[in-house]
């Protein structure tokens, strides 16, 4: 019933077709306050975060709407007899949402009243308050405008069946000229068109129309961000309360009200092909996989599920949280409530059940691994007297913590403190944990040279700096300062200081001073002689010379060289490497055509026939068994491949990348495998696989996986004694994952010396 294009009559013709009488026009919506409060007046917050206001619900804004909902109605549901009943202050009970009130006009006659509706919950809960009166300064966030009664008429409450609402527009003529017009509709409404202007309406983004075609016996209910079908159009549920796009009234094109409540997408054709491509994502913070979600159980803000295929995904908050119990996190909508957090192997590690007011709290958390940085940050100011940065890192109990709040005055704040504060996660998130403290080195990273020859002005803190400003350290390196937001930390931290990354970022090393800029002649006599300070490239040799007639075209990423040093094509266009003002080093704007890779010396050693690598002999005699996907491996687990290489299977947490890429995938192998060696032959029989003997001089029995330990109990591991550790730890003396002798395996394991 559609045709390939229509004009841009259709929203003229709607337009038309939609216009309906009314007793009384109503008035445009009242505007918004300029400013609008950052609380409720009347629900403020106490000063103590440990108190919760007395009638706002959790899941109320924090913040008041900028503008009126879009889903209040431009015009009347119908014709508005007479008017509803006057509102007056409520100090118990609630006023339900969709209920009509009047309120007197102060600009019109005593007759004249302006309608309002109360808006759904949670907003519903500021209706009866006086400080959400309606009309008044903060009227927007508990009730909607709909326009102005006469209270002299007996009232009559409004229905929403309007009775001739006309179908879809299947009469659209092919246009006057052959084709579509060069623009295509901007569903986003963020281009202007002016009066005359043409443009096409295109098929949505998605091959295939949606699987829901709209119900139009209005008895399916649609969530926000829901996209449906309906003679071939795509449409997207938008209304700001859902119940909207399933009322009489609001239907897609034939309700009167439906661009409130829907937005089109495009054109659709057939149905979208179901794809089967599966991605990888990075394993998630903890060993294991959480349950699997659960059709039957109910989520809130902050669960955590597994789908089937390995997939950990958290529960949004308000508002969204409300979808994790209508879709599946994997579903075609299951993005509307969960986040992704990661891929998972296994099952989760045991967790411990907090108690009110727990005795021993544990000083390391099993779970965390080691932050990326060697020793721990400055510990934490629990007197509240020291102000964090956002970005700043403090450790507490051996775990580093980083303060993420958008105001970093949450991060010093009583509630928000890390771990303790009720808040602590709104301001701070764990990095990982740390032992000792971050030693002092005076060991200088070697950064590749700057793309500019010398030095710039050393950073100085009586300067003023700006986004893009450069400068140097006296260690020889180049940093940039970063755009906005950052762009304030480079006024407050040196770069080379330990927040100076908040600022700064670093763009290479340097020699020397910043070289002049020399003014370009036609036949310059001076040319700067061979730039000392580049390392040897990579390669041993070098490759041929820049041709200087400029007879030879270069590709992009050819090599040259020329008087010592090699240059790379990096231009765009190819052509720049062999025209005059871009030659390297003398040409004007040699450094848009070329890139410095370093110096050489001789000339390029031809390529040797490929040998086969010799690696060292591994600890073993003979191959172990080669890796099969019918196996289960763990850390420490050895495979061979290509007949004569041994892999070993990282540690936690890389170990579950062992089960999904064999050693051999040239992409992912190197995930969880690593070589330890070269083998020949078939590995020799062992004795006692399962479990150790005990070593003479000990009377601990060896370690058994499959045995029942508490805290203090005593094992024999590879020559060694270990110690079960005090509960809480004890619990994962019973998992083999930790098991005594591996890095885990000392959240659960002492060592006490050997046997």
């Amino acid at each position: 019933i559609m045709n390939l294009c229509r004009g841009i009559t259709l929203t003229k013709a709607l337009s038309a077709t939609f216009t309906m009488m009314a007793v009384m026009p109503l008035a445009t919506k009242a505007q918004t306050p300029t400013s609008s409060p950052t609380a409720p007046p009347t629900l403020s917050p106490s000063s103590s975060p440990t108190t919760a206001p007395t009638l706002a619900p959790t899941s109320s804004p924090t913040t008041a709407p900028t503008s009126s909902p879009s889903s209040s109605p431009t015009q009347s549901p119908t014709v508005l007899i007479g008017c509803p009943p006057l509102w007056t202050s409520v100090t118990t009970g609630d006023i339900d949402p969709g209920t009509l009130v009047s309120h007197p006009d102060d600009s019109t006659g005593a007759a004249i009243r302006v309608v309002y509706e109360c808006k759904d919950h949670p907003y519903n809960l500021y209706c009866p308050q006086s400080g959400f009166e309606p009309g008044t300064l903060y009227s927007p966030m508990a009730w909607i405008r709909l326009g102005k009664c006469n209270s002299a008429i007996d009232f009559e409450a409004p229905t929403f069946s309007p009775t001739n609402l006309p179908t879809f527009l299947p009469t659209f003529s092919l246009w006057e000229k052959e084709g579509c017009p060069e623009l295509s509709f901007d569903t986003s409404l963020a281009t202007a068109y002016a009066t005359g202007e043409v443009v096409a309406f295109s098929l949505w983004e998605k091959e295939g129309c949606p699987e829901l075609s709209f119900d139009t016996s209005l008895a399916t209910a649609y969530a926000t961000g829901e996209v449906v079908a309906l003679d071939e159009v795509v449409y997207e549920c938008v209304a700001s309360t859902s119940a909207r796009c399933n009322q009489a009234g609001w239907e897609p094109v034939t309700g009167e009200y439906w661009e409130e409540a829907w937005t089109i997408l495009g054109r659709c054709a057939g149905s979208i092909a179901p794809t089967e491509t599966t991605t990888l994502y990075p394993l998630w913070e903890k060993v294991g996989c959480p349950e699997e979600y659960n059709s039957g159980e109910t989520y809130a803000d902050g669960s955590v599920v597994s789908s089937e295929k390995g997939v950990v995904y958290k529960c949004k908050p308000f508002p969204d949280e409300g979808h994790c119990n209508t879709h599946s996190p994997d579903s075609d909508y299951g993005y509307l409530g969960w986040e992704t957090l990661g891929s998972c192997v296994g099952t989760l590690s045991p967790t411990l059940n907090p108690t009110a007011n727990p005795t021993n709290l544990p000083t390391l958390l099993p779970t965390h691994a080691l932050w990326e940085t060697i020793g721990c940050p400055p510990e934490f100011d629990a007197s509240l007297a020291t102000a964090y940065a956002t970005g700043e890192v403090v450790a507490l109990d051996e775990v580093v913590y980083e303060c993420v709040a958008s105001t970093s005055a949450r991060c010093n704040q009583a509630g928000w403190e890390p771990v303790t504060g009720e808040y602590w996660e709104e301001a701070w998130t764990i990095l990982g944990r740390c032992a000792g403290s971050i030693a002092p080195t005076e060991t200088t990273t070697l950064y590749p040279l700057w793309e500019k020859v010398g030095c710039p002005e050393e950073y100085n803190s009586g300067e003023t700096y700006a986004d893009g400003s450069v400068v140097s350290s006296e260690k020889g390196v180049v940093y940039k300062c970063k755009p906005f937001p950052d762009e304030g930390h480079c006024n407050t931290h040196s770069p080379d200081s330990d927040y100076g990354y908040l600022g700064w970022e670093t763009l290479g090393s340097c020699v020397g001073t910043l070289s002049p800029t020399l003014n370009p002649t036609a036949n310059p006599t001076n040319l700067p002689t061979l730039l000392p300070t580049h390392a040897l490239w990579e390669t041993i040799g070098c490759p041929p010379e820049f041709d200087a007639s400029l007879a030879t075209a270069y590709a992009t990423g050819e090599v040259v060289e020329y008087e010592g040093d090699v240059y790379e094509c990096v231009a765009s266009t190819s052509a720049r490497c062999n025209q005059a003002g871009w030659e390297p080093v003398t040409g004007e704007y040699w450094e848009e055509a070329w890139m410095v890779l370093g110096s050489c010396t001789g000339t390029i050693v031809p390529t040797a026939s490929p040998s086969r690598e010799i690696l060292p002999p591994w600890e073993n005699t003979g191959c172990p068994e080669e890796y099969t996907t019918d196996t289960t491996y763990e850390e420490g687990d050895n495979v061979s491949a290509y007949e004569s290489r041994v892999f070993e299977c990282k540690p936690w947490p890389d170990m579950g990348f062992c089960n999904m890429f064999p050693p051999e995938d040239e992409e992912n192998g190197d995930l969880g495998w690593m070589t330890v060696g070269g083998c020949d032959g078939t590995l020799a029989p062992t004795d006692a696989p399962t479990v150790l003997p005990e070593v003479i001089g000990c009377s601990a029995p060896a370690y058994d996986s499959s045995a029942s330990y508490m805290d203090g109990d005593l094992v024999q591991e590879r020559g060694d004694i270990y110690e079960c550790n005090e509960w809480p730890y004890s619990l994962w003396c019973n998992n083999p994952v930790y098991m005594p002798g591996t890095d885990i395996g000392s959240s659960a394991w002492t060592k006490t010396g050997p046997c």
